[in-house]
């Protein structure tokens, strides 16, 4: 794993964003995405229940792409998302099991790869490894926009539904994801609520 010289720039924007939110008993989270050295998008998850951050980031680079570019068909396609997605991005509904949000969104990021690899220069920052979670998985996602490289600032060791296959799965595809243990302490304490919720009742009475 190889860590460029500003990773930590990029990773201390998106803990910035993670501090701006309040979902409790869901995770702080931020994302920074950079193409080319510049930010192009950013997100953070502004309540609990909410769309995740990595659809946020995507959706926001998505959408440059489409404003900068003009495209009939992509325009049409991301028409129909934005519908999907009500009030996005202050107070978009969580729609994981939209049948036809978790088809289009992966459609139209693919469509956007196969044209001219929009965001095959890009690496995307993250405060927290993403899920995999049925439906739309932000691992998922990610693959389907072609980045090749997510820097995590920590591994989602807390939830054992997601515990390391977020980053598994990236791996997997043949993304280059790196996790440094510096971030993660910050991460975590940045997370405090979220980490003693999950470690309530870990340990017997009277500990």
């Amino acid at each position: 794993m190889i860590y460029k010289a500003l990773d930590a720039y990029y990773m201390a924007q998106a803990i910035k964003l993670s501090l701006k939110s309040q979902p409790y008993p869901s995770p702080r989270v931020g994302a920074c995405l950079v193409r080319n050295g510049k930010i192009i998008s950013v997100a953070h998850k502004t309540g609990s229940g909410e769309e995740h951050t990595e659809f946020k980031v995507l959706f926001k680079g998505a959408k440059k792409y489409i404003d900068e570019r003009g495209n009939d068909k992509l325009s049409d396609m991301f028409g129909q998302l934005y519908q999907m997605c009500g009030r996005f991005p202050t107070e978009i509904i969580h729609r994981e099991r939209n049948l036809r949000l978790n088809r289009l969104f992966p459609e139209i990021l693919k469509e956007i790869d196969k044209r001219d690899g929009f965001f095959r220069q890009s690496t995307l920052y993250l405060t927290l490894e993403p899920c995999t979670y049925p439906g739309l998985g932000c691992s998922y996602l990610i693959i389907s926009s072609g980045i090749p490289r997510v820097v995590i600032a920590a591994t989602d060791n807390l939830n054992p539904r997601i515990n390391g296959q977020g980053i598994k799965m990236l791996r997997e595809s043949g993304i280059d994801v790196n996790i440094s243990p510096f971030w993660e302490y910050i991460s975590l304490f940045t997370n405090m609520a979220y980490s003693l919720k999950h470690l309530k009742g870990c340990f017997p009475s009277g500990s």
